[in-house]
């Protein structure tokens, strides 16, 4: 039995075992402490109280701490779930309650909390049974719930925690598991962020740091993550006598952040920020790191906002975002894994983060105590295709290089401007959402529900100027001037096409399990992961072939289709002129001069259109240590199973227009070049955390990567040789373990 045989009997034997000594450790808990309500341990225990006859010091206590609450909620200390539970209680538990909530808020500490105990307040004998805190504050073991901005709940969360709050008195229960919500649903309050002070401004710290060893049966791209299909992208690929195992290990995967706020003369308006960054970028080549550069991953920016919330009620509010930010569209659910490189992009998730405005409300619906809220959001953001200037013929394999371009100008533009057919459509993208939230599970520790819609839209451009080096295509043909001369084409051309996508998804925690699905489908998704990377193709059907342009953003073909001029009647492309020679028999040839291109309709420009594609995933969190009612303070309360399966897939049509063929005969490589050979690509995932305190989570994460080629492409023999044997399919088993310690 290998290795791996090994690890996941081990982890099956975990699962099965842990509850049991969770269960055993409640037990002890129990028999040393009074009983608690058989009929629902997570409801408030019964406090008896006396009929009161005259006013008493309890009476008059009380009514002060309803004006605290009242106080504290206006100020955004407390949330008015929280407030609501304090209210409810019985006259003698409500103080201890609002002092309790005030502990694990960091708030007030130990040393606070010995004479703050009324003399009238009875002892809170059972307070696991007593109160139990909204979701929003449910944190036993340490793992962090949704707050806005935090971007993975367990284990990676970054959400900020006081040393006061590490030694207060946990929740009365297990948290349920709570999705990954990146994007924060509930308006801050001013004064909510707890932190330092510079001058005015409060700041935060958080990240963590992460490190994991994996394990892949197959990486034939040498990433430390799964890519789709390996990144195998010409047929005939051959990686050697296995399937190229690797073993890796990072911790480039740690961030870090800050929280900040400002303040403001109103207390109805709240000043937010947050800068964060990790080590995913690139490595450093120098003298002193030539050997090691592996081990020098640089910083790269992943957030920088400021966000304005204006209360207007208790019930709406209104909230901007500037700055880069979570895409509204794909980034609304995401998958809580282990491995936060690429967060199975490719395989059903689609995210992304990117400069924007964003611009949205929360309004509270009813009165329902189910708490139904609704918020649309719009946003204008950076126009992005997701092409990349340095995959090019002419920089991957010196050729197809328009005449004095060299060989690095692709490269070049990469690390220059990164890409331009976006901002080239002159055109800003917009994207809009609409979430429906609400309390499903009136359990304790549940977070609230949430039924959302997200699209986006966006044009990318390329431009071909008849001048310098765009007035020779890229097989040698002169811009046909004579052809087009007196139309809005004599002077160059742009070749443009959409970006588009409409996402829908569902949010369901309950006490039991929480459910994550999310589909989506659109066009040219490459920006957001999706689409498997494929951009757009060029539709050469109907027109015969003119110019093949190179745009000022030298991208010509190699993931997208060629910018193309055709013509839609009959006609011929430029033959070159040929000199006078002698064949290899020594028989001379005379000279013939070139042919310009010629056309009996009109020149136009060949359109181009996004490759369509569709997937999402679906995900079950499972509360394991709460399923066998583990203590909240204890070691074992942190046990949480994830099991998930997601796929992204090509339209089968476009699949094959973006690699030339037509009606799947081909292929007819006049409109578009190299492309993506993959149609689908699949994981099915197990992703076991263990939070062992506050700050310590252990994760063990089991993955089938899967992806299968275009069947057009195969050949006899198949489309790609792995382990010495032709195939159509690519699979790969990853393994990763490892520890992530927040602050």
């Amino acid at each position: 039995m290998n290795l791996k045989s090994w690890i996941c009997l081990l982890l099956l034997a975990t699962v099965l075992v842990a509850p049991v000594f969770a269960r055993a450790n409640d037990d002890t808990r129990d028999k040393n402490s009074p009983p608690a309500n058989t009929a629902n341990s997570n409801e408030p225990a019964a406090v008896p109280t006396a009929p009161i006859a005259s006013p008493s010091p309890t009476t008059a206590l009380n009514a002060k701490v309803t004006a605290l609450l009242d106080a504290l909620v206006k100020k955004g200390v407390l949330a008015p779930a929280e407030a609501s539970v304090i209210r409810n209680a019985s006259p003698e538990a409500e103080f201890q309650l609002l002092v309790d909530a005030l502990n694990r808020k960091g708030l007030i500490d130990a040393a606070d909390l010995s004479p703050a105990v009324p003399p009238t307040a009875q002892p809170m004998a059972q307070p696991r049974a007593i109160a139990a805190a909204p979701a929003a504050d449910a944190n036993p073991a340490g793992i962090p719930l949704s707050t806005p901005d935090a971007e993975y709940p367990s284990p990676t969360s970054a959400a900020p925690y006081s040393a006061e709050a590490a030694q207060a008195a946990g929740p009365a229960v297990v948290p349920a598991v709570t999705p990954v919500r990146v994007l924060g649903f509930d308006s801050p309050k001013a004064g909510g962020l707890l932190g330092l002070k510079l001058g005015p401004v409060t700041f935060t710290p958080y990240g963590f740091i992460k490190a994991t060893a994996e394990h892949d049966t197959s990486s034939p791209n040498g990433d430390d993550f799964p890519t789709p299909g390996g990144l195998m992208l010409l047929p005939g690929t051959n990686i050697g006598p296995d399937s190229d195992p690797e073993y890796h290990m990072k911790a480039r995967g740690s961030r870090v952040g800050i929280n900040l706020e400002w303040p403001d003369i109103t207390s109805k308006l709240a000043l937010t920020g947050r800068f964060e960054a990790d080590f995913e970028g690139n490595f450093n080549e120098s003298d002193n790191a030539d050997v090691s550069s592996i081990r020098n991953p640089n910083p790269r920016l992943r957030l920088a906002y400021v966000r304005m919330d204006y209360n207007y009620s208790d019930r709406t509010s209104f909230f901007f975002v500037g700055g880069q930010d979570w895409t509204l569209f794909g980034s609304k659910a995401l998958p809580n894994v282990l491995d936060t490189t690429w967060v199975d992009a490719d395989f059903g998730a689609i995210y992304n983060r990117t400069p924007q405005f964003r611009f949205g409300m929360d309004q509270e619906l009813g009165e329902s105590s189910r708490h139904f809220k609704i918020s649309p959001e719009f946003a204008v953001q950076m126009p992005a295709s997701g092409q990349v200037e340095k995959l090019t013929f002419c920089t991957l394999a010196g050729i197809l290089c328009p005449p004095l371009v060299s060989q690095t100008a692709g490269f070049l533009s990469q690390i220059g401007e990164a890409e331009r057919e976006g901002a080239d459509s002159d055109k800003p993208e917009i994207a809009a959402g609409l979430t429906l939230q609400f309390q499903l599970d009136k359990a304790p520790a549940v977070a609230p529900a949430q039924i959302f819609w997200t699209g986006f839209f966006g044009e990318r451009t390329s431009i071909v100027p008849n001048s310098g080096t765009s007035a020779v295509d890229l097989l040698g043909a002169p811009y046909p001037t004579a052809l087009v001369a007196g139309t809005p084409l004599a002077n160059g051309f742009k070749a443009t096409s959409d970006m588009y996508g409409n996402q829908i998804g569902v949010q369901l925690p309950t006490r039991w399990a929480t459910l994550v699905v999310s589909l989506y489908r659109g066009g040219d998704l490459r920006e957001v992961l999706g689409g498997q990377l494929t951009t757009d193709y060029t539709n050469m059907s109907g027109l015969v072939p003119m110019f093949y342009g190179t745009g000022t953003d030298n991208v010509a073909g190699t993931l997208s289709g060629f910018a193309e001029l055709g013509c839609t009647g009959t006609g011929t492309y430029y033959v070159p002129a040929v000199p006078a020679h002698l064949t290899a028999a020594g028989v001379p040839v005379a000279a013939t001069a070139a042919v310009p291109q010629t056309c009996s309709g009109t020149v136009v420009v060949a359109p181009q259109h996004g490759v369509r594609a569709y997937g999402g995933f679906i995900e079950l969190g499972l509360p394991l240590s709460r399923w066998f009612n583990a203590d909240p303070k204890g070691h074992n309360a942190g046990w949480q199973l994830y099991l998930r399966a997601g796929k992204d897939q090509l339209v089968h049509r476009d699949a094959l227009a973006q690699l030339g063929f037509v009606n799947g005969i081909g292929p007819n490589q006049t409109g578009q070049a190299l492309g993506i050979p993959i149609l689908r690509s699949s994981v099915a995932q197990a992703t076991l955390f263990y939070r062992f305190n506050r700050w310590c989570t252990f994760g063990f994460e089991q993955s089938y990567y899967n992806s299968r080629a275009i069947p057009e492409l195969n050949s006899p023999v198949g489309f790609w040789t792995i382990g010495a044997r032709p195939t159509r399919t690519w699979q790969n088993e990853r393994t990763e373990v490892g520890p992530v310690f927040t602050f």
